[in-house]
C-alpha cells in the first residue's frame, strides 16, 4: 500500500506535468506551518527562474487544477508561490479503510 504522502505528491506531480513543467518540482511535504496547512510544496519558487514568471502565478495555475481533485478539501497558492493543501476527510476515510484490508496491516 503507497503512503499517504506518496499519493499525494503523485496527484501534485500530474498537475504540474499537466501545466507543462518537470515533475520534479511536484514534491509534497509535511506543511512547516501546521496552523495553515497539512502539506505543502515549494516547488514554485525555483520554477519562476526556470520560466521567468512570478512564483505565485505557477503556484495559482497549479492550485487551480488541484482543486478539481476529489483528494483535497483545500488547495491555497500564498504568496510567494507556495501551494498549501489540506486532504479532504472522504480521501483519508477512504485510505484508512483500504488500511484496514490491507495485508500489511494485519496483526
Amino acid at each position: 500500500m503507497k503512503k499517504l504522502l506518496d499519493l499525494i505528491s503523485e496527484e501534485v506531480t500530474k498537475a504540474f506535468v499537466e501545466c507543462g513543467y518537470d515533475e520534479k518540482y511536484g514534491k509534497v511535504t509535511l506543511s512547516n506551518r501546521p496552523d495553515l496547512c497539512m502539506y505543502q510544496c515549494n516547488g514554485c519558487m525555483p520554477l519562476a527562474k526556470i520560466h521567468k514568471k512570478k512564483p505565485l502565478d505557477i503556484a495559482n495555475e497549479i492550485a487551480e487544477i488541484l482543486k478539481e481533485s476529489k483528494l483535497f478539501k483545500k488547495v491555497e497558492a500564498c504568496p510567494p508561490g507556495f501551494l498549501n493543501m489540506d486532504v479532504s476527510d472522504e480521501f483519508l476515510c477512504e485510505y484508512i479503510n483500504k488500511m484496514k484490508n490491507s495485508e500489511d496491516f494485519l496483526l
